[in-house]
């Protein structure tokens, strides 16, 4: 018995024997013994005595139990329990990659554990990574809904490292199948960064062991599975090694990739045979012939398989250029053969040998995707004529083979002779086919004989019924034949379907780059952007959100809309009604250019009459050419949706919206010009129209097809919908589909089908997407719809049609017993309602069916039924109901976002009055309904609109009158009311916590005051921006040039949101480029604080790298953030304003020197103008500025592959879609930055000898291959300073060997690069301009650098008679001019022409000082501007070369003056006659120092003190001296980052001032050290010093071109010296005075260099961190 005692009674049962079962239950006794309730308790189950359960399998089975019942936490804390014991504690710290490389499992005790608990703690495993991934959502389709970001890839390579373990342990049990779910579990969890081609190392680790997985276990793999198990292995296998050989090129891995490709091919062989043959055996043991299809199509989709990797792996390494092409393939392939090796023909082979091989297989079944294969080839190679050709010819050939098989169809109707006539006229290679054919007309007779009945045999008495009979069994065999010959037909061109619109798109886009070829013929650099045109998006309603009135939108709305109703009481006309309309439009074009060419041709020369008669025709080939990408792109997107081809559907869906808002916009602009574009708007209109309508209509039947519109289902917030901050899966996650642009291009639709006056389609698409997107923006759209349906109201009346709701709609309603209502029309089936005519009417139809003249009543009866066709209306038209649903939203939507809406609504409209379409003019024609034609002619003036702070109240609004659908043009006189109702709007925002919506207001609000001229309320709205959009306050104070507080960028981006880091940068920039226009300080640390927060985007994307340096030979691809379109919704971020502020950026950090800064921020700038815009301009702008920020860096390397490539125009993509140059192009030379230039003598001369190509320079432009020139001049520049010598010049004149073609300016030279040519260089295929042989004997780096230098002479000044010539804008050719003066002062430097260099930099300061833009704060004239200037006052190029021509240039000049004075030798030519030159030195040292204290330019500050303290030290002033170089280490040791330049001015300034003490202190030359290798490491050179020199780790230094090892061994020198002087003085004296002599030294050298060293140590822990 058992004291009862509260929680200590316990019942212990001891002495059970083993294996018996026992019954339990408790009985109650008082403390005299007695029983209570005369009664024991209930007594248990039978419980079985058994040993007690060890504890680790307790834990395993509580695991297994818990994730049963879903009880994840006691799961996952079970798991945990069984992992720490059998896994090291210490491998989770251990790095990511050896974390993937050893799993840590602890043998030992899984030696000492029964098979048992390791099967047990096998499925704990696979049990907390099935939790992991429910709760993580790491599931294999998508990325879960915390974005495609950095930690979203390492959640689920954590995952892959648990699953490591478990594949390890199932290997050393032998548990093939769980080795194989090991893999399918990893193979799951990476499939997202597989399928974005993401390339990552630690991916390949896991994939390249779930191969080897796979590949020892592939016994289990050739077993029979259930279903489709065995198909989901091989396309398994078929990814991961598609994945990994691409990859492992990528990574310049070739051996590794060959050997996965081998291995990859060889197991989906193996594993595919084995199932092949195990399908066969089964179907023949079950005597199954139905199965023999399913086999054989199964079969086929396997092969897909190898075919598809052994295709994409010729891709890969053509790619590559692994790969080499036999010259023997062309002539061995046959069509005989298999073919597979045509894929390697077409992607390695010449395009004339592919093309003559695909034609030979035009018989084939898969003649259409080889033919595409080609066509995507040749496009992507630039052969654009080609494509047209072939893509022609292919056409004509589908064309007539589908027309062949038609006509063989039908003539099986006719008798034997029309057969027979149309069999001769067949081709010869059909003859075969048709005797099969005729063979098997007889055999289906034959067949058709012995199955007819016997009793119908017996009928048959007569000769004539057996005549009957045979004849009915021949048209029914006719029948059946034609029948089969359709369905072979239909069957044909389904499966071509995705391949032909393959084949269309490719022709599309060839004739889209025929139309940019030939409008950039006629127009030129006129169509270039400029700041005082918008782009017409930007106040369509799809952006906008108002319908804005335009000058011709109203007039045109009144002729589209007059198109039904005009002729109403004569039906002599109604059957024209149509074709009449077209034809009067088409004989006005025609007429008024007619007319055009009277009027010109009046008293005219004829060569007024040719210029006009050329323009003509230009119009009429652009024409042609849109036309023809209009009709391809129809065919491509309706046989891509016919077939369910949705990607294919996509792709073409947005070129054809991103092509027809470039064309547009460039029309646009063509209108403006003198000679405007001979497209007219109207004409461009009438192509768009219906290929966007088209568009909309198959994206929103994929979307319905697809079930994705449920995606509106989720609770999609009211910021979510208006531009959140935040990633939001359903409406930011492009993968399947961007609902943003279906958003976009369904609003715009809906515009462009109300210009054309289409009311019907317009209510069918506004009622469909209402419907679809669950009423989220019927806002915006009922008064669309409200319109439309008045005007089908009215077009019924006048046609006097049925009244509402119709027939049709009441017979839908009848059957369903639904109402067709807006609600649920896009789930309505309408049935016919149609009215029968009378008996007249029949008869008539039957009397025009018989007569061939067409009578007057068959044309009274065509009108008839025009008439009746547009009385009837398919949409409901209850305009009641309509606006009862759109007061019921302006209900629901809160008043923050109407007011905020509002606002922006007046700036559209202030800003549309700032463009000449947009202007209201004195007068226009104003109607107040549609019923009176008489409305239609009146004019009445108009009043500019008065709009108000707050919004107007629509709950009454019925818009009964055309004008309430527009919002009008706002003047700038009322400017101060938006501003007053943007203030509104943030308060009404902030009072209810919408920060994303805040944080654009603020921003509108910002550009606002600086609209209006009010810079401080600007600054101050863009500095409240900033604090909202990063959620913190004082961001730009907390900013210390490297860091935000202690937050990294991946809790910024988390916290702030991805567009909300991209906000600030951009609002950051826009502070830095025009508040902050007189501190270069201020400015420069904006700059960097904004290009920090541009960064952050790379930092936390999954598919870019982290380092900076690494983006010197790294470019981003297609995708910076996968499945993501960061443009989607302008208002969240607008490209142009994000291009424009990094381009800002990284011409600053290029300016002030912060060039590894530079690189990320370079890249994601070439990512948006290449890759986004297409923008060939800023793209090529972008890789020069990205050429000489590396060869300000001195990565000689990737400086030269760009500068080469650049000349080929590799990595340019231009508007249409495709490359100038293809990547597998010849390689270049690769210059080795671990060699000398002697070594690197081929890709010397190739970087020389280089240049464009006509086509290429005709891209590019004169202005950006000047632009180019002068970065390889400084290219140049750079590799020559880096020989140490004198230049050598020739010993021997008329050496062959080595020689430059000109090393002077001559004749020859200037008509080949002189201003009478077209381009800015030789043309191609010229004799070599330079020659270099290694192998000559007289070749040294000095003899290189002669060469070299007298090569970039040349070509400066080529570059100075070129802008000369050249009809730049002034402040281009100011800018470019002053940069060849700053690179002639350097190559006589260089020279040591002191002179020449001094005179070359007085030369650029008075070029400065007469600019029209003054550096030095006074106003300058406009009239010495120009008119060409004042013409191009708003191009962008001039704007952002006269931002470049301001106080950095002028500094950098200035410092270029100091430094030929400083290097100036007295004894030489005398300088300035008549003057000291070192006081005239000192004081054009001082005027500098007083111009970077002014305008805050530390880093030139410090170097002019640096060569101020040289000048000093030379005159004798060394007191002077050392305080200049203090003052020099002060100000660049006390920040926290520094530009690289400062980094060796700061170690120059610390030897000097130690060589001016002497022997002191070696602290600040220890720092510096500190400091120098550090420079080196982030470099990737990993050094080490040992007995005071210098040593690399094997293979040795990868970059000896780098300045800090020069100034690394003059520090160690230095050391060196003061520890000899030391150790010297230490021999002579006494110990103890010795001991006591250095304390007192080492004291006084401490307070002496206390300073400098403090702030050198400062500096070093700095760029430590």
């Amino acid at each position: 018995m058992v004291p009862a005692l509260s929680g200590e009674c316990v019942l212990r049962v001891e002495g059970l024997e083993p294996n018996q079962k026992y019954v339990f239950a408790v009985a109650a006794y008082n403390s005299q013994g007695k029983l209570l309730g005369s009664t024991i308790g209930g007594t248990t189950l039978p419980l079985l005595a058994s040993m007690p359960v060890p504890l680790l399998s307790s834990w395993a089975h509580l695991a297994k139990v818990a994730f049963q019942t879903e009880q994840y936490a006691v799961a996952k804390r079970a798991c945990r329990e069984l992992w720490s014991h059998c896994i090291y504690p210490d491998s989770e710290s251990n790095g990511k990659e050896d974390r993937l490389a050893t799993t840590g499992l602890r043998k030992e005790i899984l030696q000492y554990s029964s098979l048992h608990l390791c099967q047990l703690f096998l499925t704990s495993i696979f049990i907390e990574t099935e939790i992991n991934i429910q709760q993580g959502s790491l599931y294999c389709d998508s990325f879960s809904d915390n974005g495609p970001f950095i930690w979203e890839k390492e959640a689920r390579l954590a995952e892959c490292e648990r699953i490591l373990v478990a594949m390890d342990l199932a290997m050393c049990l032998n548990d093939a199948a769980a080795a194989l779910q090991a893999a399918v579990s990893c193979y799951g969890l990476l499939a997202p960064i597989m399928f974005h081609q993401i390339t990552c190392d630690s991916v390949v680790q896991v994939l390249k062991k779930c191969l080897m997985v796979l590949e020892e276990n592939s016994g289990l793999l050739k077993q029979k599975w259930t279903g489709n198990t065995s198909e989901s292995f091989i396309h398994m296998i078929a990814c991961i090694t598609y994945y990994l050989a691409k990859t492992l090129r990528v990574l310049r891995k070739h051996e590794m990739a060959k050997a996965v490709m081998d291995c990859g091919c060889r197991l989906l062989q193996d594993v595919y045979h084995a199932q092949l043959q195990i399908r066969r055996l089964t179907n023949q043991s079950e005597g199954r012939k139905t199965a023999d299809q399913a086999t054989v199509k199964s079969e086929m989709k396997i092969s897909l398989q190898l075919k598809a990797l052994e295709r994409k792996n010729k891709k890969i390494a053509v790619s590559e250029g692994t790969h080499t092409p036999e010259p023997e393939t062309s002539q061995t392939l046959t069509v005989s053969e298999d073919p597979n090796l045509l894929y390697e023909l077409i992607s390695s082979g010449t395009l004339k040998d592919a093309y003559v091989h695909v034609m030979k297989l035009r018989r084939k079944v898969y003649f259409t995707e080889f033919a595409a294969l080609l066509l995507q080839r040749t496009m992507k190679e630039g052969h654009i004529d080609l494509v047209l050709e072939w893509g022609q010819s292919l056409f004509q050939f589908l064309s007539s083979r589908d027309e062949a098989m038609v006509l063989s169809a039908k003539c099986l109707e006719g008798h034997g002779q029309i057969r027979k006539r149309s069999g001769n006229q067949n081709a010869k290679g059909n003859e075969t086919s048709q005797n099969k054919n005729a063979s098997s007309h007889d055999d289906t007779r034959k067949k058709a004989k012995h199955k007819l009945a016997q009793n119908m045999l017996l009928k048959m008495r007569t000769h004539r019924e057996v005549l009957a009979v045979e004849n009915l069994l021949a048209m029914i065999s006719s029948v059946m034949q034609r029948q089969e010959k359709r369905l072979q037909l239909r069957h044909t061109c389904t499966e071509e379907r995705v391949w032909r619109s393959h084949l269309n798109y490719c022709m599309a886009q060839a004739h889209l780059a025929v139309f940019y070829q030939r409008l950039a013929q006629q127009h030129g650099g006129d169509l270039d952007q400029r700041y005082s045109q918008f782009h017409p998006l930007y106040f369509s309603m799809a952006y906008s959100g108002v319908l804005v009135w335009r000058n011709n939108s109203q007039q045109h709305e009144l002729e589209s809309s007059n198109e039904a109703v005009l002729h109403e009481d004569s039906s002599d006309h109604k059957d024209y009604v149509m074709t009449a309309h077209k034809d009067r439009g088409r004989k006005e074009v025609d007429g008024s250019v007619a007319e055009d060419r009277c009027k010109e041709g009046e008293g005219s020369p004829h060569s007024l009459e040719q210029q006009m008669e050329a323009q003509r025709c230009t119009g009429a080939t652009l024409l042609e050419s849109i036309n023809k990408v209009a009709v391809h792109l129809r065919r491509a997107m309706v046989l891509a949706h016919r077939g369910n081809h949705w990607t294919t559907l996509q792709c073409v869906c947005q070129a054809l919206w991103d092509q027809s808002c470039r064309i547009t916009v460039l029309v646009q602009r063509a209108a403006q010009l003198e000679t405007p574009c001979t497209i007219t708007a109207k004409q461009l209109h009438s192509i768009l129209t219906p290929l966007l309508v088209l568009a909309t209509d198959f994206i929103m039947d994929m979307l319905q097809k697809l079930g994705l519109w449920s995606l509106y289902d989720s609770d999609l917030t009211e910021d979510e919908l208006e531009s959140s901050l935040h990633f939001s899966v359903p409406l930011d996650d492009s993968t399947q589909v961007d609902l943003r642009w279906v958003r976009t291009l369904v609003l715009h639709t809906l515009e462009r089908l109300h210009d054309s006056g289409k009311w019907e389609s317009l209510a069918h698409f506004a009622l469909l997407f209402n419907s679809y997107t669950r009423d989220r923006y019927t806002v915006i759209i009922t008064p669309l719809l409200v319109h439309a349906q008045r005007m089908l109201l009215e077009r019924i009346n006048s046609f006097g049609g049925p009244a509402v709701p119709q027939p049709h709609h009441v017979n839908t309603q009848k059957a369903t017993g639904k109402e067709v209502t807006n609600k649920s029309y896009a789930g309505c089936q309408l049935l016919s309602g149609r009215i029968h005519h009378a008996a007249q009417k029949q008869h008539l139809h039957k009397k025009a069916a018989l007569t061939n003249s067409i009578p007057r009543e068959a044309v009274d009866l065509k009108g008839a039924e025009i008439q009746h066709s547009m009385s009837l209306v398919c949409v409901p038209l209850d305009v009641e109901y309509t606006l009862s649903c759109y007061h019921q939203a302006l209900e629901k939507k809160p008043y923050c976002l109407q007011m905020f809406q509002h606002s922006r609504s007046l700036l559209v409209l202030l800003l549309a009055n700032t463009q000449p379409c947009f202007m209201i003019p004195t007068q226009h024609c104003r109607s107040q309904g549609l019923s009176h034609s008489a409305s239609f002619v009146n004019f009445s003036p108009v009043v500019m609109p008065t709009p108000n702070i707050q919004p107007c109240d629509l709950t009454e609004e019925d818009y009964s009158t055309p004008d309430a659908i527009y919002g009008f043009p706002i003047s700038r006189d009322h400017l101060q009311t938006i501003i007053s109702a943007y203030t509104t709007s943030i308060k009404y925002l902030k009072a209810n916590s919408r920060d994303s919506l805040r944080v654009l207001a603020l921003r509108e609000l910002g550009n606002l005051q600086f609209y209006s001229g009010n810079t401080r309320a600007a600054h101050s709205c863009w500095s409240k921006a900033v604090d909202c959009a990063l959620q913190s306050s004082g961001v730009l104070e907390k900013w210390d040039g490297a860091s935000l507080g202690n937050g990294s960028l991946q809790e910024i981006l988390r916290k702030a949101g991805m567009w909300g880091c991209l906000q600030a940068a951009v609002v950051t920039a826009k502070i830095a480029q025009f508040i902050l226009t007189s501190d270069i300080n201020q400015r420069t640390k904006y700059c960097l604080l904004s290009a920090y927060l541009f960064k952050s985007l790379l930092c936390c994307s999954m598919a870019q790298p982290q380092a900076d340096l690494q983006y010197a030979s790294y470019s981003i691809g297609d995708e910076l953030l996968p499945g993501v379109d960061l443009f989607s919704e302008p208002h969240r971020l607008h490209l142009g304003t994000t291009v424009s502020s990094l381009n800002f950026i990284c011409h600053w950090l290029l300016t002030t020197g912060y060039c590894i800064t530079l690189l990320p921020t370079l890249a994601l700038y070439l990512h948006f103008v290449g890759t986004v815009c297409r923008d060939v301009q800023h793209t090529v702008k972008g890789k020069i500025l990205k050429i000489r920020a590396l060869t300000e860096l001195c990565l000689f390397t990737e400086a030269v592959k760009e500068a080469v490539q650049l000349t080929r125009g590799t990595g340019v993509l231009l508007p249409h879609g495709q490359y100038i140059a293809s990547a597998c192009v010849k390689p270049t030379k690769t210059f080795c930055s671990n060699k000398s230039l002697l070594d690197n003598a081929e890709a010397l001369e190739e970087l020389v000898n280089c240049d464009f190509t006509p086509e290429v320079c005709t891209l590019y432009g004169p202005a950006l291959c000047l632009r180019f020139n002068l970065a390889r001049v400084q290219l140049v520049l750079a590799l020559t300073n880096a020989v140490a010598g004198f230049p050598v010049p020739d010993s021997v004149e008329g050496e062959v060997c080595t020689s430059v073609t000109s090393c002077s300016v001559d004749p020859k030279d200037d008509e080949q690069e002189g201003p009478d040519t077209d381009d800015c260089c030789p043309k191609t295929g010229e004799q070599k301009v330079l020659n270099l042989d290694a192998k000559t004997e007289d070749l040294s780096p000095e003899r290189i650098k002669f060469l070299l230098l007298e090569r970039a002479s040349l070509w400066l000044n080529t570059i100075s008679e070129q802008l000369e010539s050249h009809s730049l804008c002034k402040m281009e050719t100011l800018e470019l001019m002053i940069e060849s003066s700053l690179l002639k002062g350097n190559l006589y430097m260089q020279q040591a022409h002191t002179a020449l260099c001094f005179e070359t930099a007085v030369s650029s300061l008075k070029l400065l000082q007469t600019s029209p833009v003054t550096v030095r704060g006074s106003g300058a004239d406009d009239k010495d501007f120009g008119e060409s200037d004042a013409q191009n006052g708003d191009c962008p190029r001039v704007v952002e070369a006269s931002e470049r021509i301001g106080v950095h240039l002028w500094l950098h000049c200035r410092l270029a003056l100091v430094h030929s004075l400083v290097a100036h030798n007295p004894r030489a030519v005398e300088l300035l006659p008549g003057k000291n030159i070192n006081e005239e030195a000192a004081r054009v040292l001082q005027e500098g120092l007083d111009e970077c204290a002014l305008w805050g330019d530390l880093d030139i500050q410090a170097l002019l003190l640096v060569e101020g303290a040289r000048l000093e030290a030379r005159r004798g002033k060394t007191d002077n001296s050392m305080t200049m170089l203090q003052k020099a280490v002060s100000l660049l040791s006390g920040r926290t980052r520094l530009p690289q330049k400062s980094v060796i001015t700061l170690a120059q300034a610390t030897l000097l001032l130690s060589d001016l003490r002497g022997a002191q202190s070696i602290t600040p030359l220890q720092l510096m050290q500190k400091l120098l290798k550090k420079q080196l490491c982030d470099f990737g050179e990993s050094v080490e010093l040992v007995d005071g020199k210098m040593c690399f780790f094997p293979p040795g230094p990868r970059n000896i071109y780098l300045p800090y090892f020069n100034i690394l061994n003059q520090t160690n020198l230095q050391i060196g010296n003061i520890l000899g002087q030391s150790q010297m003085e230490t021999q002579v004296s006494a110990s103890q005075s010795s001991q006591s002599t250095s304390r007192q030294t080492l004291h006084h050298s401490l307070q002496n260099e206390s300073d400098s060293s403090n702030l050198i140590s400062k500096q070093s822990d700095h760029l430590q961190s």
